[in-house]
């Protein structure tokens, strides 16, 4: 496992064969997408299933949002998927406000992994 922190956010990541887990926790907004796009954007490339719990995360701007939305792209493209797990009500209702929730797999529980 490998963690990083950063004022606002933490991002920790935990990779199998199967699958990589990335728990992010606290703010995912323009003062830290910064740090968590490459951690994303590493992951994604591999084609492997990324797995991003959520349940820690206080708070997303467009720019989370767009960083997410670019992970799941570059994953899809080799092959892979971006899921999001336990997402707080508030967080939920922003996937559902800009029609996210048509684009994710979004699941209630934390990954397992």
């Amino acid at each position: 496992m490998t963690a990083t922190e950063h004022v606002g956010v933490s991002v920790a990541v935990v990779a199998d064969d199967d699958q990589t887990v990335i728990t992010l926790a606290g703010v995912l907004d323009t003062s830290t997408v910064g740090d968590v796009r490459p951690r994303l954007i590493e992951h994604a490339e591999t084609g492997q299933r990324i797995a991003v719990e959520l349940a820690d995360i206080r708070f997303v701007d467009a720019m989370g949002l767009g960083a997410l939305v670019g992970a799941l792209k570059r994953a899809r493209r080799a092959g892979g998927d971006v899921v999001l797990h336990a997402p707080s009500s508030a967080l939920r209702h922003v996937f559902d406000a800009t029609g996210l929730t048509d684009v994710f797999t979004i699941v209630d529980d934390a990954p397992n992994g």
